[in-house]
């Protein structure tokens, strides 16, 4: 940029009277490029939401992740890097949300920054790299005050996680390894804040064949619900449509 400007100026000194067709541009615009991740995980039979205590500035507040992009980083690799020090937790599903910018307080200064969405296994272990920074698992009803406007980004993420998981098999990033019909029964009913059908669910879910039945059963339960892991020749988290599971698509996302 400033070789460019250099040009310019040369240009524009060439013309005394001021005829130059191209005036240098003197304002240097300084780009900060960021990423910020919603991370969810299902955990308590709950869909939980990962938040951070604010800084010396804005204690009483909680923000989600965020970091300034590498500069050998691709916006993607630095969703991965974030969460993974956030967590501890190497993150397999990470979707873009949403990219916005604004000028920030200095003259000449821009940030822009790209919104993500986590899908995280809270089963795997959970080593927050940074203590200082008081990660903690909300239930979506139980948030604290959030900074600025992160409230509505929150409701957007949740209805685009909605919308996404009526198409496509997505939400089983959340489970385990081995789960139960049951844990997938509240899964949906969570992320939709709804009751789902639990017949129709657990039939329609059945017959993707996505899922292989194990021999164990979960002792824990009454009736000893048997463990199901998916089948990964079939297994994609982006494809499968699986819409049918919600007929009434608009009940629960509004499109």
């Amino acid at each position: 940029m400033e070789l460019i400007e250099h040009g310019v100026t040369n240009l524009a000194n060439s013309y005394p009277d001021n005829s130059c067709p191209v005036r240098p541009h003197k304002r240097k615009a300084r780009v900060l490029l960021t990423v910020e991740c919603l991370a969810f995980c299902f955990q308590d039979d709950f869909l939980k939401i990962l938040l951070f205590k604010g800084d010396c500035k804005e204690l009483s507040k909680w923000s989600f992740a965020y970091v300034t992009v590498g500069e050998s980083e691709s916006p993607d690799d630095t969703a991965q890097r974030l969460m993974y020090n956030s967590t501890g937790i190497s993150t397999t599903f990470l979707e873009q949300l949403h990219t916005r910018d604004g000028v920030i307080k200095s003259p000449g200064e821009r940030v822009v920054s790209i919104t993500f969405i986590a899908l995280l296994d809270a089963s795997r272990p959970d080593k927050s790299v940074d203590a200082c920074l008081e990660g903690h698992w909300f239930t979506l009803d139980k948030m604290p005050k959030l900074r600025h406007d992160q409230r509505e980004t929150v409701n957007s993420a949740i209805n685009h996680l909605r919308y996404k998981a009526a198409l496509h098999p997505l939400l089983f990033e959340l489970l385990p390894e081995r789960f139960t019909l049951p844990q997938i029964q509240n899964l949906y009913d969570s992320v939709y804040n709804a009751h789902i059908d639990k017949r129709n669910l657990s039939k329609r879910i059945l017959s993707t064949g996505l899922l292989i039945k194990t021999p164990e059963k979960d002792k824990s339960s009454k009736k000893g619900a048997s463990y199901y892991c998916l089948n990964k020749t079939l297994y994609n988290p982006r494809s499968l449509s699986l819409i049918k599971l919600l007929p009434n698509l608009h009940t629960f996302t509004g499109r």
